[in-house]
């Protein structure tokens, strides 16, 4: 590998946007490996158990039913609590945003460093390296209103990548729950 290499970022929109619960799932069956038929040759499955989960765990939808409780629970019993009609209630906000097709329940990110050329001859202990420089992302996010749901780090394809699933939130807004999900805003 030279000293100098690039850097990219994919944010998932459009066809790969995460739309609902059914999307999620998808993200978990590849992030996680959790399928047989593997059409992506770019994949050594034997490596696969060298992958990190950097945040959450080796279950995407729990995670994303975990993020929703902890993050929204008191927007949407403050929201409820002002609400005099009881069908403009909101049981589950994360069943409210999965039934929404306006809206996407959350963001995948990819990151890569490198091309192919630069990891071609290089070892799983160096690919591993790239682990802590990877974890720097989620702060920078954070701080940008982005929050991590599941931060999985792939060893086990040419070049080391991260797949981070995030929710962007929006506060203190006057309509709808105080917090939010939004990727406009």
């Amino acid at each position: 590998m030279s000293n100098l290499i690039s850097v990219s970022m994919h944010c998932g929109s459009g066809i790969n946007a995460i739309k609902n619960m059914k999307d999620i799932k998808h993200c978990d069956l590849h992030n996680n490996r959790k399928y047989k038929n593997n059409r992506n040759e770019e994949i050594d499955l034997s490596l696969s158990k060298y992958n990190i989960t950097i945040v959450g765990s080796k279950n995407i939808t729990e995670d994303i039913k975990e993020f929703y409780k902890k993050e929204f629970t008191q927007a949407t019993y403050n929201y409820n609590k002002k609400q005099p009609d009881e069908r403009r209630k909101i049981a589950n906000y994360l069943d409210k945003m999965d039934k929404d097709s306006k809206s996407n329940i959350a963001v995948e990110f990819l990151f890569q460093m490198g091309d192919m050329e630069d990891w071609k001859d290089k070892t799983l202990e160096d690919k591993q390296k790239t682990v802590e420089i990877f974890k720097k992302a989620i702060p920078i996010l954070e701080a940008k209103g982005i929050k991590t749901v599941n931060a999985s780090l792939h060893l086990d394809e040419t070049n080391p990548h991260l797949h981070l699933i995030a929710v962007p939130i929006i506060e203190n807004q006057k309509r709808g729950l105080e917090k939010q999900v939004s990727q406009n805003k």
